[in-house]
């Protein structure tokens, strides 16, 4: 009676046995499960953060980027505006524009802005101001008004050498306030340059020989005209000495 007793003891604690161990091995793959999940939750949670500091950058730098483009925009425009007044100003600042060339040839110096002056009444009183220091020649001026002022001086120094004394009745005519008178800036410009092609070269040709020929008989009377049409009877200026004007030793020569 006893047997039959334990023996449904004995069954039901050989199943509660084997039930508990099953749960243990189900708690420890459950927690197995559990440390792996973690873990990798764990390095996609580091993932995310990577992901974020760099968008994080990426938003910063495309900022940059959009803060730069703004930054050039209409930088074209600006570039040419910088370019034409960089080259107005070169034009009047450069003091060896004209050399000879290969063939010998005298290469003229670039256009002087004298309109400059005719718009920009500023700029035309600090070039006579810088005129009317004698104690300096115009060289050591920055700046536009500097340049022009240099530019005058050579016109009066090409005047005083060359065309005052050689040009006879011609230049006679030449009033003494001619460095006033922007018509005459503009011719004695051209004139001077022109001047220097023609003679101050090594060689000379039959086509040199007409040009001069042509320069002498029908351009220059033409130029000496219209300049003393500007200048003769003037009284909006005083009577300077710019064609007896002295040659500094600063001035530059116009030998070749």
């Amino acid at each position: 009676m006893g047997q039959h007793t334990g023996d449904p003891l004995t069954g039901a604690l050989l199943r509660l046995t084997a039930a508990t161990e099953h749960l243990g091995e189900l708690d420890a793959r459950e927690a197995a499960h559990y440390q792996e999940i973690s873990g990798r939750l764990g390095v996609i949670a580091e993932t995310i953060a990577a992901v974020k500091a760099q968008g994080d950058g990426l938003a910063s730098a495309l900022a940059d980027q959009t803060a730069i483009l703004a930054s050039l925009e209409g930088i074209d425009q600006r570039i040419a505006a910088l370019t034409r007044e960089y080259a107005v100003a070169s034009h009047s600042d450069s003091s060896e524009g004209d050399s000879a060339g290969e063939d010998g040839t005298r290469q003229p110096r670039p256009p002087r802005p004298w309109w400059r002056m005719t718009s920009d009444t500023a700029l035309a009183q600090q070039v006579r101001a810088l005129l009317a220091d004698e104690t300096t020649s115009g060289s050591g001026s920055a700046g536009l008004a500097g340049g022009l002022a240099k530019d005058i001086r050579r016109l009066r120094d090409w005047a005083s050498r060359v065309y005052l004394p050689g040009y006879g009745h011609l230049a006679a005519t030449l009033g003494p306030c001619w460095d006033q008178h922007p018509l005459c800036l503009y011719t004695l410009d051209w004139l001077s340059e022109l001047w220097q092609v023609l003679y101050l070269t090594r060689r000379r040709s039959a086509s040199t020989l007409a040009a001069q020929a042509e320069f002498q008989t029908r351009l220059l009377p033409a130029a000496a005209a219209q300049m003393h049409a500007e200048t003769s009877g003037c009284t909006a200026h005083s009577a300077g000495a710019s064609r007896t004007r002295p040659v500094g030793k600063g001035s530059p020569s116009t030998s070749p």
